[in-house]
């Protein structure tokens, strides 16, 4: 027989196991990125001229079961002078991929950060696939629980 907490079913602990998932890849995640930034801080220590420093940032965050590990490009335009300096910070990930284009991210990628961008970036589109495959698992068991939730109930 199983041996589940009486409260339990097996929908939620396949739901936990899971979700157990997701947090370990979250970690992982964060992990990639924090390395990435040390890299970048390190490299960055060595100049003292802004045209070297990196113009790309990399976040990661978790929001329920979904991780975001998202590169943003910043681009500066108007003019410090008059007032209207500003900057842009998006890279547009495609609809329904799980990486980003390495060509739209080295476009604001300097030399010395390119090989551990495509590493960095490669190594978090499988996070980003393994765990969309994660969630449209969680939907499913959720889906099945709710479909036999009238027969649980119905049984003496």
């Amino acid at each position: 027989m199983e041996n589940f907490a009486p409260d339990t079913t097996p929908h939620d602990e396949a739901q936990r196991i899971l979700e157990a998932r997701i947090d370990a890849l979250f970690h992982t995640a964060y992990a990639i990125v924090e390395r990435h930034w040390q890299f970048v801080r390190r490299m960055e220590s060595r100049s003292s001229h802004w045209e070297d420093k990196s113009s790309l940032q990399l976040r990661c965050e978790k929001v329920g079961n979904s991780i975001r590990a998202d590169w943003c490009g910043i681009r500066w335009h108007g003019s410090k002078a008059m007032g209207n300096r500003g900057a842009t910070r998006v890279i547009a990930k495609p609809k329904g991929a799980h990486g980003y284009a390495l060509s739209k991210i080295m476009v604001f990628a300097k030399e010395w950060e390119k090989p551990m961008i495509e590493e960095t970036e490669a190594r978090l589109a499988a996070i980003r696939r393994e765990t969309g495959l994660l969630v449209k698992a969680i939907a499913a068991i959720r889906i099945a629980k709710r479909a036999v939730a009238p027969l649980e109930a119905a049984r003496p």
